[in-house]
């Protein structure tokens, strides 16, 4: 897959194909290897080979996979990258879909009562993977002409990732709080399903506890317009009618934002429009203050373009898995903001 020469670990009937690339250059293999949808175990020495009797101690410290990804080298910069986890209870005519950025920290949901709507969202957020239960096709199954896409399936089993009871727990650990009505999901429990989930694949992938997540808020369709996969794609928000991203999308002709965090809120913004007036007359405003003062704009604009991502930033520092570049850019963010602050 990555074009490297292989060696063998040992020789015989158990030689393991083995193949070496230099430390600092890994992250660049790993990444094309998660673009491929490959998921990686990486394992680490665990004691002192100077203190270790025999073979060192070693152990999976961490596994990498395509919608988990908070290195530089597997995202884009202005671009979401979505982990989500859907459940549908075909007896109670409900389902919930969530979806976390793991390399931010955000995550939301909702629930719906037409599994088609939910499906709409699906593909509307395009997650890289889709937790989904191991269950069989007539529980659970896509509704008619639905197609993922890109999106990468994930079969998961139902009892330990989709279970009410342990999902809700996980959740109130990770978020401090003491009751789901605190998150907005009290009642809600198709929903908290696909969010316990999306816990669980985190905590047994990453290995790391999840104390960087933002507060979980689920998204309210009656404060947001529901554009639907079909009018999205005709109007060309984001892609091309030939599905490509770029010039000729309305989000092109846009995006003139100067950090990825204000690609990133553009994008959401396009995704799901507010419906209420108080927000859209707000955002018209502030549109309407900066767009008559050209000074002020160019001095802002100037004040944020040294600012970089500090939502991923900051998750890599509570990850521990930053570099000194990292904290340079971090450095360098901070003291931007008194003239962000000033304009």
């Amino acid at each position: 897959e990555l074009q490297l020469s292989l060696t063998t670990g040992s020789h015989g009937e158990n030689a393991v194909p083995m193949g070496g690339v230099p430390h600092d250059a890994a992250e660049g293999y790993l990444a094309q290897l998660l673009e491929k949808g490959y998921t990686v175990a990486v394992c680490e020495q665990m004691e002192d080979p100077k203190a270790a009797k025999g073979l060192g101690k070693r152990a999976v410290t961490r596994v990498l996979t395509p919608g988990t990804v908070v290195e530089d080298s597997g995202l884009v910069a202005k671009g979401h990258n979505y982990l989500g986890a859907v459940y549908w209870d075909e007896e109670q005519s409900g389902g919930g879909f969530a979806w976390v950025d793991y390399s931010t920290g955000e995550w939301s949901g909702l629930s719906s009562t037409r599994a088609a709507d939910l499906w709409q969202w699906v593909l509307k957020l395009s997650p890289r993977e889709l937790l989904i239960p191991d269950l069989s096709e007539e529980l659970f199954r896509l509704p008619e002409g639905i197609a993922l896409g890109g999106v990468m399936p994930v079969r998961v089993p139902t009892g330990s990732f989709f279970d009410l009871k342990s999902g809700a727990g996980k959740i109130l650990k990770a978020q401090g709080v003491a009751e789901l009505g605190a998150l907005g999901l009290d009642g809600r429990e198709e929903l908290t399903r696909a969010c316990g989930a999306l816990l669980t694949y985190l905590i047994q992938t990453q290995k790391h506890d999840l104390s960087h997540l933002a507060p979980f808020t689920p998204l309210s369709l009656e404060k947001h317009l529901v554009i639907d996969e079909i009018s999205e794609r005709n109007l060309e928000i984001f892609r091309r009618l030939d599905g490509k991203k770029g010039r000729g999308t309305l989000y092109h002709v846009l995006d003139h934002t100067v950090t990825p965090m204000g690609g990133r809120m553009l994008e959401e913004r396009l995704r799901h429009p507010w419906r209420e007036l108080g927000p859209i007359a707000e955002t018209q405003d502030a549109v309407a203050y900066l767009a008559k003062s050209d000074t002020l704009r160019e001095k802002l604009r100037k004040a944020l373009d040294t600012v970089y991502d500090l939502e991923r930033l900051s998750t890599l520092i509570c990850l521990n898995r930053t570099s000194p570049k990292d904290f340079v850019a971090l450095l360098q963010s901070l003291a931007s903001l008194p003239a962000v602050r000033e304009a």
